[in-house]
């Protein structure tokens, strides 16, 4: 720091500096600290690998080894730390959190998030996420197999299960699972562990797709006493108990006119539902209940499969029903911002406790990403009123450019060295002001340091992109070499 204030830094991440405001914001620092992580051992603690992990990843770099070798200085200052760790110490050193401080702060920061209102609870979405492994046999016990989208067939792996947050288009939260884990074994006590007692009474629907086809998950869900109480809209497994109410239902109205209604180019689905109804038993008073999912066809034109769609919502037409189930995508669509901007596939090593702890780490920037999405939003919206993702957005907010950073009294500047355009620099002047006021009283993950950011004036019109060429080189030079020739 006395170099700094000496003669300040050159780095070409300045926008990573905000980070740690969202970070006090989120109030992390505090229960890291409660929990014993901000202890110094060997040098360093679990805080700053965590400061390097989040750094690492709103840089873009993918791998824990392709960090360690960076030598830009833009990760080690804001990681707190004069030279980066060697790839095994910062495994290691993020690894030394035990599994129950990890699962201490996965709750945490489920009631955090809600109280900041990243999230709501009333519409969720579950599914899992096969990330597949070469593993050698003795170890095969760690890992299990699961079904692999990319490679068709049960591979071993990781099998993260997650929860999104559909009104807020969030993760809630994501958990490291065998890839041996399913659907009717998990959510029970996934609902139990992070979300009953945090939003009990307030769930309204939940997604799920066939993986989870089994009455054990349909009760648990619909039922207001003993599990979430919410609508259920999923689709269905072809079991024996589905499969005999849908073939009688399509033989029922085999020769019936106009049952087939037009979904899309190479779908048809049915012009009318069939009730799928069974009896629960409620464990508490042994009280019988019955439950009803109000089932629709969809079938493929040109191979003919069928599959089942089902809604726990009365007097709800067929292509409601589909609709609804549509909403599905957007945790298909945030599982892949996961994995391409916050790098969820790239596990470090194949020792579990690791994998959780990366899990762990990429909610945490998620939830970061949002916090900072919510105050620079007109920077960060699309014309449609969706988000851009950090892969899109992180040369524009986080990567700028060179900067130099110098320590002025109790302010950290930074002085940005590049222009941008008039519209970036309003969008810019307008965040990062927020960002300065937000460090008025000072920041305790920077010992009272305040933040503060200078931009270059605009670029004019003349540096527009008009297919206009400018010589690097003056024309007289060439002249001469001619001259020469």
């Amino acid at each position: 720091m006395r170099g700094v204030k000496r003669s300040g830094i050159y780095i070409n991440a300045p926008g990573l500096l905000v980070l740690w405001v969202y970070l006090e914001e989120l109030g992390i620092v505090h229960i890291l600290n409660k929990m014993g992580l901000m202890n110094d051992q060997n040098g360093c603690n679990w805080f700053d690998h965590f400061l390097f992990n989040i750094a690492r990843i709103f840089y873009g770099i993918s791998t824990y080894s392709r960090a360690c070798s960076h030598e830009e200085p833009s990760l080690s200052f804001f990681s707190h730390l004069v030279r980066l760790p060697c790839n095994d110490t910062f495994l290691n050193g993020l690894g030394s959190i035990s599994q129950e401080q990890v699962f201490e702060l996965q709750k945490w920061l489920l009631v955090r998030i809600k109280e900041l209102g990243l999230i709501h609870g009333k519409r969720v979405l579950f599914d899992f996420h096969q990330l597949d492994l070469d593993v050698e046999f003795d170890k095969l016990r760690q890992f299990g197999k699961g079904p692999s989208p990319k490679k068709k067939v049960c591979c071993n792996g990781f099998r993260p299960h997650i929860a999104w947050d559909l009104d807020t288009g969030n993760l809630i939260v994501a958990e490291f699972r065998k890839a041996s884990a399913r659907g009717p074994t998990t959510v029970k006590r996934f609902v139990k562990d992070f979300l009953l007692s945090l939003f009990n009474g307030l769930f309204e629907e939940v997604y799920i797709d066939s993986e989870y086809t089994g009455k054990d998950v349909w009760n648990f869900i619909l039922d207001s006493e003993e599990g979430m109480g919410a609508q259920l809209i999923c689709c269905i497994k072809q079991n024996a108990f589905v499969r005999k109410h849908r073939d009688t239902f399509l033989f029922e109205h085999r020769d019936e006119d106009n049952f087939w209604c037009y979904w899309d180019d190479d779908h048809i689905h049915s012009a009318k539902t069939f009730p799928l109804v069974w009896e629960y038993i409620c464990p508490k008073d042994k009280k019988i209940k019955k439950f009803c999912l109000n089932c629709v066809v969809k079938k493929n034109i040109k191979t003919g499969k069928l599959r089942t769609f089902g809604s726990s919502k009365p007097n709800q037409s067929p292509r409601q029903t589909l609709e609804d189930y549509t909403y599905r995508w957007t945790i298909e669509n945030g599982i892949k911002d996961l994995v391409h901007s916050f790098f969820l596939d790239k596990c470090p090593g194949m020792n579990p406790h690791h994998v959780n702890v990366h899990f762990l780490l990429v909610s945490i920037c998620k939830h970061l990403y949002r916090m900072i999405q919510r105050d620079a939003e007109s920077l960060m919206k699309n014309s449609n009123g969706s988000i851009k993702s950090l892969e899109t957005m992180r040369d524009h907010l986080f990567k700028q450019g060179c900067a130099k950073v110098i320590i002025s009294h109790d302010t950290i500047e930074i002085h940005f060295l590049n222009s941008f355009s008039p519209k970036f620099t309003e969008h810019f002047n307008k965040f990062y002001h927020l960002v300065h006021n937000k460090t008025a009283n000072g920041l305790k993950i920077l010992g009272g340091f305040k933040l503060k950011f200078f931009l270059q004036p605009p670029y004019g019109d003349e540096y527009k992109n008009a297919l206009k060429k400018a010589h690097l080189t003056p024309v007289k030079i060439f002249e001469n070499l001619e001259k020469l020739g």
